[in-house]
């Protein structure tokens, strides 16, 4: 098995969501269950954008290219030397992301949302991604500037 990929990173941007990684990765609906945190560029060049699921607080980082990270913050996630962040499998990071979080929902949610968790580990099993619709990335940014707005009020 080849050694993973280590990159260093750093924040660019904090104010300009980018919601095409995370739409692409686990589809519409589950996207509003994520924070856009900022955006970083990684040693290689790339960009990548840090999403914090509301729920279980952990983050998916996910590059522009497609490919997913999980940050290594004391260089004891995977020992080696000390890095940023480290490349792993898209199944792993949403494995990472949503562990634990169906026992947070109840009956009904767990029910409706499940499935759309099965299909986004089925596409990244898979290696695809989810469709990304232009009028789902207008309504993400019209939701990001009303919660500009209602934090300026």
């Amino acid at each position: 098995m080849p050694k993973p990929q280590r990159f260093q990173g750093e924040y660019v941007n904090h104010d300009r969501p980018e919601w095409r990684p995370i739409l692409a990765m686990v589809g519409p609906e589950l996207t509003g269950w994520f924070m856009w945190m900022g955006e970083l560029e990684l040693s290689d060049g790339v960009r990548a954008h840090a999403y914090k699921h509301q729920s279980t607080r952990r983050y998916l980082h996910i590059a522009t290219d497609g490919r997913t990270f999980f940050y290594d913050w004391d260089g004891k996630t995977i020992s080696d030397d000390p890095c940023d962040y480290v490349e792993t499998p898209r199944i792993n990071a949403l494995s990472a992301v949503f562990r634990g979080w169906r026992t947070m929902l109840s009956r009904d949610e767990a029910k409706t949302i499940w499935p759309l968790v099965d299909a986004a580990w089925d596409v990244a099993k898979a290696g695809g991604t989810f469709e990304v619709d232009p009028q789902e990335l207008e309504l993400q940014r019209v939701y990001e500037q009303r919660q500009d707005e209602a934090e300026a009020a």
